[in-house]
């Protein structure tokens, strides 16, 4: 049996977050540090943050517009553009990545579902045989926004 160290994190000791807080902090991820309480929510920025890290995609600079991601969050992240009919939705994200050649643009699309659970509005990623013409419809009008972008920066 092999012994781990534990992780330098006190919240993360002893509990079931133990050996992933560790393997996080021996990756480097600044997100693990040993003030943050593990058992407290990410955001979802800071949730795409340790994606991106993992992966090794650089990420770039990037603005809020969410209630839970702060102005001066290291990683906030609003829409370039929303499409929206009725309750789906296409958003784009417009990220910056430094290249060899300078700074690129790099956009990518979200499309959810927004429902109403009880008093409370929740999104989904799931879609019902009814909301298929909405989400291509919404996807349609996204691909075009980033065709038109991408048109530019070729033409420019």
């Amino acid at each position: 049996m092999t012994m781990r160290s534990p992780p330098r994190n006190p919240s993360a000791q002893a509990t079931w977050a133990s050996f992933y807080v560790a393997k996080a902090e021996a990756l480097g991820l600044d997100l693990f540090t040993p003030d943050r309480n593990v058992h407290e929510a990410a955001t979802r920025g800071e949730v795409i943050q340790i994606i991106l890290k993992v992966m090794g995609i650089p990420t770039g600079s990037k603005t809020a517009d969410y209630r839970d991601v702060s102005e001066d969050h290291p990683y906030p992240m609003k829409p370039e553009k929303v499409f929206r009919i009725g309750p789906v939705s296409a958003s784009v994200f417009r990220n910056e990545i430094k290249t060899e050649g300078g700074t690129k643009a790099v956009r990518n699309v979200n499309l959810q579902r927004r429902y109403k659970d009880g008093d409370e509005w929740k999104s989904t990623s799931s879609f019902g045989l009814a909301d298929l013409p909405q989400a291509l419809a919404v996807l349609e009008l996204a691909m075009k926004h980033l065709a038109a972008e991408e048109a530019e920066v070729a033409g420019g």
